[in-house]
């Protein structure tokens, strides 16, 4: 591990409250949180959030389909 970031633990345990969040976001807030992340750290951070929320999509969020 290169001393960046998360451990696993730490993923896992934050990750609940991450979709909590999202779950509360609109698509005008997640625009603004992407934006507001800017393209430092080469677009890193923005690669992530977009990553989550895909997952989000994918595997929590309920969508009304069954």
């Amino acid at each position: 591990m290169s001393g960046r970031g998360l451990g696993p633990a730490a993923t896992k345990a934050l990750r609940p409250g991450v979709f909590a969040l999202l779950d509360v976001c609109g698509d005008r807030e997640l625009q603004q949180l992407h934006a507001a992340l800017g393209s430092g750290a080469g677009g890193a951070r923005r690669v992530v959030l977009a990553a989550l929320i895909e997952e989000h999509r994918r595997s929590h969020r309920y969508d009304g389909k069954v």
